[in-house]
Order: C-alpha cells, then sequence, then structure tokens
C-alpha cells in the first residue's frame, strides 16, 4: 500500500508525524525485524560486559572485550543505514527485503561513520568548552550563565546539521554532493525555513526516547542500589523498549528529511 505523501510546500510536523506512524505500521515487520538483531548484539555486548565486570579478568580479555564492542557497534551503525534504506524505499513505494537493504548499506556506512565523525568534530569545541567550564567556574551563577552561552548554539548547530548523517545515506551516489562537506550544506538549507519546527518535532523526540534512560542511570538513586547485574537487566529492558520505538523515530526522521528533500527541490 503507497502511503500519501504530506504536503512538499509547507512543513505540517502533524501530517509528517501521522504519515511515518502508517509507514511504520504497513511495514512494522520489516523495521521490527531490524530493531530485533539490533537488540540482539546489545545482548550479546552486555554479557562480555557483565563477565569483564565481574570477574576482574587481565589485559587480555579486555583488548577482546573491547574488539568485540567495537565490532558491535560497527554492525549496529550499520543496521541502522539498513533501517534508512528500508524507510525510504518502503515510503516511496520501493519493494525492498532486509537482505537488499542491508547489501546495499555497504556502499553507505562507511560515508555514514565519516559524516558521525566529523558531526562530533563540529560540536567538540563546545563539548570542551563546557566541561572546562564545569572544572573551573569558582560561582555556581557564572557557571550556568557560561554554559548558557555555550547551549545556545551548540544547540543550534545540533539542529542545522542534523540531517547529515542521513543524507549520506539516501543522497548516497547522487551527483549533486561534493564529499561529505555537502551533506552538512545540504542539512543546513532543508532546515533553513523551518527551523523551529524541526527543533520543536526534534525535541519531543529525543524526549520520547530518552525518557525510559531517567529509570536506568546512575542519576536515579534505586538503580545506584542495584547489582551490577540488576543494571545490566535494567539497561536491557530500556534496550528492549527501544526496540519498538526506534523504528518510529527513524520512520519520523526519514520522511521529515524527505518532505523538506523535496520542499528544497521546488525552491530551486
Amino acid at each position: 500500500m503507497e502511503n500519501k505523501r504530506p504536503d512538499v510546500y509547507k512543513l505540517e510536523t502533524v501530517e509528517i508525524v501521522k504519515e511515518s506512524l502508517n509507514l511504520y505500521k504497513n511495514n512494522y515487520k520489516l523495521l521490527l525485524k531490524i530493531s530485533l538483531i539490533s537488540f540482539l548484539i546489545s545482548i550479546i555486548n552486555t554479557v562480555f560486559s557483565y563477565i569483564r565486570t565481574v570477574s576482574g579478568a587481565g589485559a587480555a580479555y579486555l583488548v577482546i572485550t573491547l574488539a568485540i564492542s567495537l565490532i558491535a557497534a560497527f554492525f549496529q551503525v550499520k543496521l541502522a543505514v539498513t533501517m534508512y534504506i528500508c524507510i525510504s524505499n518502503r515510503y516511496n513505494g520501493k519493494t525492498i527485503t532486509f537482505r537488499e537493504a542491508f547489501e546495499k548499506s555497504k556502499k553507505s556506512v562507511w560515508t555514514y561513520i565519516g559524516t558521525i565523525i566529523i558531526f562530533i568534530l563540529i560540536m567538540l569545541p563546545s563539548v570542551l568548552f563546557a566541561l572546562g567550564v564545569l572544572f573551573t567556574a569558582k560561582t555556581e551563577v557564572l557557571k550556568y550563565l557560561l554554559l548558557l552561552m555555550v547551549a545556545v548554539p551548540s544547540i543550534y548547530l545540533v539542529i542545522i546539521y542534523e540531517f547529515a548523517p542521513l543524507a549520506s545515506v539516501i543522497e548516497k551516489g547522487k551527483k549533486a554532493q561534493e564529499g561529505k562537506a555537502g551533506y552538512f550544506k545540504l542539512s543546513k538549507r532543508l532546515v533553513r525555513n523551518n527551523f523551529w519546527r524541526i527543533a520543536v518535532l526534534m525535541a519531543s523526540m529525543m524526549l520520547i526516547i530518552n525518557l525510559p534512560s531517567l529509570f536506568t542511570t546512575n542519576i536515579n538513586p534505586w538503580f545506584k542500589a542495584l547489582s551490577a547485574l540488576n543494571q545490566q537487566a535494567v539497561g536491557l529492558l530500556h534496550d528492549f523498549i527501544l526496540v519498538f520505538v526506534s523504528p518510529a523515530v527513524s520512520c519520523i526522521v526519514v520522511v521529515l528529511y524527505l518532505t523538506l528533500r523535496k520542499k528544497v527541490v521546488y525552491e530551486q
């Protein structure tokens, strides 16, 4: 069933959310399959991490668990790229299987990783400045004022460049892009005329996806009181909840991107 497209001439966030959830509903088997595989990788990584924590294993085991963590992280990223490929194809009415999308992800995964690294480097000065403020500010008032000063431009950068990693997947191979810098320029153009609507929508999604973390971090006193095993179990419960939430959020992000992309093409 082909999904009705939101109006590309003005950004209607409510309509985009509705279309995204409808897309999720029509393709839930495929999207949940990807999300469940990612969850299984999290379980494997958590088991090795727990063994390392309770056994006090030596340097050799530490190297092994680090290697496993890196491999797990790579496949998590590869599955995220696979998810984006599946959603974008299904939204455009194209039939694609998990195997086909996973195979296609080979062409985009390293570009996606590279784009994320550049994104982190862009944000790094703000993060370092914030850490410096936390450790050196002499008064609480000065500390919060300085943090507010760095938070505003940081949030701005996050919003205008947030579509760059996704663009590296969807725009891969298109002549319009000039290397990784082109993805950041495109992201900035997509956000340009709808900054506040996108900011509110993204903030809402971040709140929803991180809400379970309030109960599964060391900030929460009851979580700190748990044993290491129970902490790992609660962490996995959080990851299990995300199995169902993450595909919905990914659908919203991709549909929003594709809607804005068509809007930019129209404006040209």
